[in-house]
């Protein structure tokens, strides 16, 4: 008895059909365990990516089965358990016999303190290793340093060298910082042609910042809609979905500006929110504004978050906040958040703070001092960001309008609505599918 799928020499005809339709069919189910095997393997590289933060080569060594148990240790798979420490070791020994790769992922958990004490000198000193060799996310490593003066003497030209020489090599995150250097004119041509054209590359490999980048720039020249709108919207979104917390918080403003109000308060609440959950100061800033009808102590979270960011208009407004008879006075929190607000230059809070007529005694307002001073120690330690390497002139308002019509709407609409409907713009949300926003 013949059990092969190739058919004898004395196959009927039909025989021959059945066993080219087997074999079609066998060919068809190895193809697409083959297309779901590389869409597993991709959809791994990019949760480790996401999860480890390290560069393409060292994770791509590890699912392609190129690695020692180094990578498999930092990020718990295989057969391996998470374990940093043990990672390290596994990363300095490939690292000393000169491998590249493993140079740049110890220098990477000495930068960050992972498995490892922090010690940016040496994570410097293995990036530079790394980088002599061509490794380009170790290129990319040694121009952040010289970018922001770590562990050596702040050099922008060295900076930009080392960018171009990974942006070269298609490190997304080198082009999108020789990109800003163009932009900024900062010891690179000031092009925008240049410019643009290195953030076109470093989003089309999907680096978040990039596209937000180029989303900006399109929003700049029209907020009203036509093609620059609808292409700025277009990367707004790209890096949204990527949770680019300032690209949430742009879409968001972005859709005060539809006609269709009603829905799109809600649609505008669920992208503040996930902006504020990633982080977005000014997302935190306008949710506290949006909820200050709703729930006080929702409002007091959103506006703290914000506050200890260094927005300052959240500083100011929580000073309002415990200062308003209405949720009862805590003079002692009021003066605190005026002084810090006037600290970083906010007019009003500066004048209110010469005037301050609290029920507070001297020594308390010296009390209330020292802890401002600290508080303020401690915003500023959070308002450091330390993965933006090159921080554009200013903060661009794109669409401004936006803004000015959440705040109307929020304002004055919004509580006469409340009224109306005693559930409010939950309604909505839920209607929209969005009840949790």
């Amino acid at each position: 008895m013949n059990n092969s799928l190739i058919p004898s020499k004395h196959s009927t005809p039909s025989g021959w059909t059945a066993s080219a339709v087997m074999l079609f069919v066998a060919f068809i189910l190895t193809a697409l365990q083959c297309c779901e095997n590389q869409s597993a393997t991709r959809s791994n590289i990019q949760r480790a990516k996401n999860y480890a933060g390290m560069d393409d080569d060292g994770v791509k060594m590890l699912y392609y089965g190129k690695t020692a148990p180094g990578e498999q240790y930092w990020l718990g798979a295989g057969n391996k358990v998470k374990d940093k420490e043990e990672a390290v070791r596994w990363f300095q020994q490939s690292a000393w016999r000169g491998e590249a790769n493993a140079q740049f992922n110890l220098g990477h958990a000495y930068r960050t303190g992972q498995g490892v004490q922090r010690n940016e000198r040496e994570a410097v000193r293995l990036f530079r290793a790394a980088a002599e060799q061509g490794l380009a996310a170790a290129q990319n490593g040694l121009g952040y340093a010289y970018w922001n003066g770590q562990s050596v003497i702040e050099n922008k030209r060295e900076a930009v060298r080392w960018f171009r020489a990974a942006a070269e090599q298609g490190d997304a995150n080198a082009q999108f910082n020789l990109g800003q250097a163009h932009w900024n004119g900062v010891e690179a041509s000031h092009d925008t042609d240049e410019a643009m054209r290195w953030y076109h590359k470093a989003a089309s490999q999907g680096q978040a910042d990039a596209q937000f980048r180029l989303g900006e720039v399109h929003g700049l020249n029209s907020f009203h809609g036509g093609v620059s709108g609808r292409e700025a919207m277009r990367w707004l979104r790209k890096a949204a979905d990527q949770g680019h917390a300032q690209a949430q918080f742009e879409v968001g403003r972005y859709i005060w500006l539809k006609p269709a109000f009603y829905l799109s308060t809600c649609r505008t609440l669920r992208w503040y929110s996930k902006a504020a959950q990633n982080g977005s100061a000014s997302a935190q800033y306008w949710l506290g504004s949006l909820t200050d009808w709703q729930d006080h102590y929702e409002e007091l979270r959103w506006y703290r978050k914000a506050a200890y960011q260094g927005h300052v208009s959240a500083q100011y407004n929580l000073a309002e906040e415990y200062g308003d008879a209405y949720y009862g006075h805590d003079d002692h929190e009021a003066y605190i958040w005026l002084y810090i607000a006037a600290a970083n230059g906010h007019s009003e809070a500066r004048s209110e703070l010469d005037t301050f007529s609290g029920d507070i005694s001297a020594d308390e307002i010296m009390l209330a001092q020292k802890e401002a001073e600290r508080r303020l120690k401690e915003i500023d330690r959070h308002k450091t960001d330390e993965n933006s390497i090159v921080i554009a002139d200013g903060s661009i308002d794109t669409f401004v309008w936006g803004s000015v019509f959440g705040c109307v709407f929020g304002k004055v609409w919004l509580p006469i609505r409340k009224i109306w409907n005693p559930v409010g713009v939950d309604i909505a949300c839920w209607a929209s599918g969005n009840g949790n926003w």
